[in-house]
């Protein structure tokens, strides 16, 4: 993008839009907030899953290493 079309005027959805300054200076606090808020619930979403996931291939391998033991058991 051409630096001098940085404040030219953006079509979104319809609505004018001049880009000045940081994002931030554009963003209302209470979006701030929100956007926050939800990268703050979709870190802790992504930490559980993980957890989850490691305690559920921790199983997986544990059943399968008893299955395994058990079927050269019987031969």
């Amino acid at each position: 993008m051409d630096p001098q079309d940085m404040n030219a005027p953006r079509s979104c959805e319809g609505f004018n839009v001049r880009l000045k300054g940081t994002a931030a200076a554009r963003t209302p606090a209470s979006e701030r907030q929100a956007t926050s808020t939800l990268r703050a619930e979709s870190r802790q979403v992504t930490s559980t899953l993980r957890t989850e996931s490691r305690q559920a291939t921790s199983t997986l391998r544990t059943e399968s290493r008893q299955v395994t033991s058990t079927l050269r058991a019987e031969d």
